[in-house]
């Protein structure tokens, strides 16, 4: 194992975890845009 392998495992997961929070927040905000385009389309 080298010396430096748990660290950059370290920095790798702090990684994804900076890239996927903008991910799911949008993927949450499609959803939520997309349950109201439902709304006003069934009552029209």
């Amino acid at each position: 194992m080298t010396p430096g392998g748990p660290r950059i495992n370290v920095y790798v997961h702090f990684l994804g975890d900076a890239l996927s929070f903008p991910v799911v927040q949008v993927s949450m905000l499609g959803d939520l845009g997309d349950a109201r385009w439902r709304e006003r389309s069934g009552s029209a």
